[in-house]
């Protein structure tokens, strides 16, 4: 019995002193503790919140600024870094996790699908004050082509190219991350189809500008054919040309162009109908161009008919102006 107490007496002796000095260690502790935060950090949850937070805000953004006549985005530069930070700090989470846990840990898994939502955020922010410029510089520039003013349409074209390409990049940049996303390990019904919503506006947008900028490109590369085309020089146009420029024409694809759908068609058609136009006056055979061309169907008539809706033949054209809603 006395040697049980001549343990015992050292360890409360221990325990005393350690519950004496605690409340001295313990602000040195946690302030040490707190000197290796580093800025941003939170706890994985907190951080997946503000990831869809900036993911849904983003759905906002190509609402209202990637499209003609859209709302420039003030401080685009400040909430594109902030979706970055947000990114980076789940994905260092991920990192710092121990690998051979990893799979049996389903909140470390999600926080890394969650940082893929901020990072696909990110550029569409970036993009956000070059935008509006670039859809409105593209509708105009599409509005030019249909009434075969070729030298006006690449004018416009011109002036946005550089800013075109960078907001292309951007969006190309936000789908492919967005494809990398396992919607199985959300955390949520409501997350999954909140990225599901996500990957149908950030593809609207996407296809507005690949089709729009496509055919574009198109005019640039045909230049010279379209604007004696336009002018009416039909003696001068080499039928195999036309045929070629015809063939690439048709791999654009306007109904996946978006907000820019409508401009799209009717470029396409004003070009394409008065291509086959002028092959039938220069005799040309119906295999030159894998199509039927229209009976004496000029230039002239090809863009009054694409501005009018209505085709070769005085049919139907191929839809009005979408509305507003």
């Amino acid at each position: 019995m006395a040697t049980g107490r001549s343990v015992l007496r050292p360890l409360l002796l221990v325990a005393v002193a350690l519950a004496l000095i605690f409340p001295f260690i313990f602000p040195l502790v946690s302030e040490t503790m707190q000197e290796r935060r580093e800025p941003g950090e939170g706890s994985p949850p907190e951080l997946m919140a503000k990831a869809v937070s900036v993911f849904n805000m983003s759905l906002d953004v190509i609402a209202r600024s990637f499209r003609p006549g859209g709302a420039e985005l003030a401080n685009a530069t400040v909430y594109a870094e902030e979706a970055s930070n947000i990114s980076m700090e789940l994905r260092r989470i991920v990192e710092t996790f121990p690998r051979d846990l990893l799979e049996y840990n389903d909140l470390v898994l999600a926080a890394l699908e969650y940082s893929k939502l901020a990072e696909a955020a990110s550029p569409v922010y970036s993009s956000a004050a070059l935008a509006p410029r670039v859809y409105s510089g593209l509708e105009r520039s599409l509005e030019s082509l249909a009434k075969c003013m070729v030298g006006e349409a690449l004018d416009e074209w011109d002036k946005i190219r550089g800013d075109y390409e960078e907001v292309l990049e951007a969006l190309r940049g936000s789908m492919d991350t967005l494809k990398e996303v396992n919607a199985s390990r959300l955390l949520s019904d409501e997350h999954r189809n909140l990225t599901s919503a996500g990957t149908e506006a950030y593809g609207k947008a996407l296809g507005a500008l690949s089709e729009a900028g496509a055919l574009l490109l198109l005019a640039e590369k045909y230049r010279s054919l379209l604007e004696l085309l336009c002018n009416g020089s039909l003696s001068q146009l080499d039928p195999s040309d036309l045929s070629q420029a015809l063939r690439e024409l048709s791999g654009i694809d306007p109904s996946m162009a978006g907000s820019l759908a409508y401009e799209t068609q009717k470029a396409q058609d004003t070009i394409e109908d008065a291509i086959r136009g002028a092959l039938q006056r220069g005799g040309a055979q119906e295999g030159d161009t894998g199509m039927n061309p229209g009976s004496g169907w000029s230039v002239g008539e090809a863009a009054e008919s694409s501005a009018s809706g209505q085709t070769p033949g005085g049919g139907a054209g191929r839809g009005e102006p979408p509305s507003d809603d």
